[in-house]
Order: C-alpha cells, then structure tokens, then sequence
C-alpha cells in the first residue's frame, strides 16, 4: 500500500483546533513509527491525538482508548482488541484490520482510504458521517452498526452479517454481494418508510 499524502497532511484543521476537546488531557499523545508490537497495550484513556504509521500490531489491545481527529497511516491491526475505541474525525488511510474485535468503536465522521476491514466484529459500530473511498468489508459482523451520512467511492460489503444496521442509505454507491442485498432490502423499506405487503 502507498500512501498518497505525507501524514501531516491527511488532517484537514491544524492540531490547535483541537486544543480544548479534552480538557481533562495535558499532552498525552501517541506517535509511532515504523514499528512492530505483539501484546502491544494502549491503555484505556483519553488522548490528544494519536499518530501512527508504517507499523503492524499482533494480539494487541486499545480498548475503549478515545482520541480525536488522529492520523492512522499505512499500518496493520491483527488480532487486536479494539471495543469502545473512539476515532472520530479521524484519517485512516492504507489500513489493513483482520480478525479485530471492533464493538462499539466510534468512527463517526472519519476518512478511510484503502482500508479493509476482514473478520472484524464491528457490531454497534458508528460510521456516521464518514468517508469511505476504496474500502473493503469481508465476513464482518456489522449489526447494528451506523452508516447514516455516510458517503462511498469505492465501497465493497461481502458477506458480511447486516441485521439491523442504520443509516442504510448512507451506503449509497456500495457495491454489495448478492447475499447481502438480500439481508438489506428490509432495512432500505424502512429507511425509505416503503410498506412491504
């Protein structure tokens, strides 16, 4: 995978205009590069940003670790545990996630930019708002997860579990396997208020 933009410019407003969301949170940031970690541990708390790039994490954990408008370049999650991560606004570009646990996460108004997500469980996820462009969902749980506002260039979903998602118009322009499509026509009539008879 390469990337497009240098990592400094995948972030659309400067780091100041982030100054005062935590205000709970001195300086605590994350910057990584370049690196490989197995049992890699991010510890549950809020973070002013975090940065990382051209990395691979094995069996790893960032559970309910929140942050806003960071920067995710050109990495690998295997195996990790992700529940409760909140990554709003953030740009998640050539990003491979494979057999994450993924509940819960908040992505709402995110950028994601040759990504795949493959065996994720990605149950109540938020996507609202985001920007998919060359994405890939594969054999991922995806109920109750959140597409509303959501726009796609380049958005594959294949045979992956949908029961019940939200905003399903929010996946205008996807292109969905056949089994899929079956499992979403319910949910377009509801979000188009279409009576099924």
């Amino acid at each position: 995978m390469n990337a497009t933009k240098p990592i400094d410019e995948l972030v659309e407003s400067p780091r100041k205009d982030i100054e005062n969301i935590h205000d709970d949170v001195a300086d605590e940031t994350i910057e990584l590069a370049g690196v490989t970690k197995q049992s890699f541990d991010v510890p549950a708390s809020k973070y002013r940003y975090i940065d990382i790039s051209d990395s691979a994490f094995v069996d790893s954990f960032m559970n309910n670790v929140e942050t806003f408008r960071s920067i995710v370049l050109r990495v690998t999650f295997d195996s990790t545990q992700m529940t409760g991560l909140q990554l709003a606004e953030g740009a998640i570009t050539d990003v491979v996630f494979k057999n994450c646990r993924m509940n819960l996460t908040n992505f709402r108004n995110a950028q994601f930019t040759r990504c795949m997500f493959i065996d994720c469980d990605l149950r109540e996820a938020d996507f609202g708002g985001s920007q998919f462009e060359n994405v890939l969902f594969e054999c991922c749980q995806l109920e109750d997860a959140e597409f509303s506002n959501a726009s796609s260039k380049r958005l594959e979903i294949s045979d992956c579990r949908l029961g019940a998602i939200k905003g399903v118009s929010g996946l205008r322009g996807a292109t969905v396997d056949e089994i899929n499509i079956t499992e979403l026509a319910p949910l377009f009539a509801v979000d188009y208020s279409i009576t099924v008879r």
